[in-house]
Formats: structure tokens, sequence, C-alpha cells
């Protein structure tokens, strides 16, 4: 090992007291010590993100099966922040796994080594834009730092949304988003009975916009 002293230099570079002059050898040595040691934390960190993933997975349907019920919980946020000291995270990061599982796994089909390879946060702030271009969201994702992405999330959802219709797992409901300039609400989200036939979907439209025009 390199013996640490008050003052350095590496290849006559001054680099602050932490080291020896180091010589060719020692900091081929030093690099190669420093690259095991770096796989090795990024392998473990890799590890826990795929267990992660199975959290989430098991997480996002625990809820969604609303097992808390017979545990005496009335709902899923009394349940996490029951068990909150337990899992070693609170609801917020509860939340995030859960998304990330449900969004990049179970819709999009994504590899969960694939998911594991990006910043969850990052996932999660993506979540609502994500479906629009997945390609370039993913992107952005990868190579933008989080300031920087939350940004673009929200100019991109300051834009009106393209209408779409989906189930959400979440809610067990039909939502339609309509992102006409003529709504009061620019992407405004409406419930519509889970019952209705997806072949209705002129019926859906016109719910969604009856229920928005008393809202304005």
């Amino acid at each position: 090992m390199i013996e640490p002293v008050i003052h350095v230099k590496v290849q006559g570079q001054d680099v602050g007291s932490l080291y020896y002059d180091v010589g060719d050898d020692k900091l081929a040595e030093w690099h190669a010590e420093a690259e095991r040691a770096q796989a090795e934390i990024l392998a473990l960190a890799g590890e826990l993100k795929r267990r992660s993933l199975e959290l989430g997975r098991l997480l996002h349907e625990f809820i969604k099966e609303r097992d808390y019920v017979p545990l005496d919980f009335s709902s899923a946020e009394e349940w996490l922040a029951s068990i909150e000291d337990e899992l070693g995270f609170g609801p917020r990061w509860a939340w995030i796994l859960r998304l990330v599982h449900q969004v990049y796994i179970e819709e999009m089909g994504l590899n969960p080594d694939t998911v594991a390879g990006y910043d969850f946060n990052k996932l999660a702030m993506i979540a609502p834009v994500v479906r629009q271009d997945r390609e370039r969201w993913l992107g952005e994702a990868k190579g933008t730092s989080r300031s920087e992405l939350r940004r673009k999330v929200r100019a991109e959802k300051a834009l009106p949304p393209k209408p779409e219709l989906f189930f959400d797992q979440a809610s067990h409901a039909w939502v339609y988003l309509d992102g006409r300039d003529g709504l009061p609400m620019k992407g405004l989200v409406t419930w519509l009975n889970p019952g209705l036939s997806p072949e209705n979907f002129s019926a859906w439209v016109e719910d969604a916009e009856e229920m928005m025009g008393r809202m304005k």
C-alpha cells in the first residue's frame, strides 16, 4: 500500500496532502486496486437495485390487491407507515419502487436488468411523459442531470397532452386524457366507470367532456 503523508504529487501534479510522490509502478498498483474496489461497489449496487425492483413488484401486487385490508389498515399509506422502520425507507421510496415496476417492467415489458441500469428517481420523474416517446425519454434519463431532466419534464407537461385512454391498474379505472385547448385544464384527468366497455369510446368521451364541463 502507498503510505499517507502530508504533501503529495502524482507524476509531478499536486493532488493535495494524501500520498507520497507516486512513481509509475505504484500508480499502476494504486489504479488496479481502485478499479477492483469500484467494481465491487458497483456489483453490490447493481444487486441492490435488482432486489429493489423485486421489492417494487411485491409492493405493487400487495397494494393493488389491497392486502393491507385484512391486516386492519384502511389505506396503503397507513400500512406503509406502520412498517417504515422495518423497510428502512418511507412511503415516498416505496411508491417510487412500485411505480418503476408498474410502468417500466409490467407495462413496457423492459428487462429488469435493463431497468436496474437507470436511476430510479429519474425513471419516476419521467413516468408522466415516457409513454409519449419511450426512446427519447429513456435516453434523457441516461444522459441528463436530475435538475435538467426535471426542467424538461415540466416543460413537456406544460404542453397539451395528446388524447389518451388507458386502464390504470392502481385505481382499477379507465382514464381519459384530452388535451384540447377548450378544456378548463389542459391534460385534466377524468376517471371513468371501469365497467364501461372499451368499444364504447364515444361514450367515454361524452362522459369525460360532461364531467369536465361541470368544472368550468
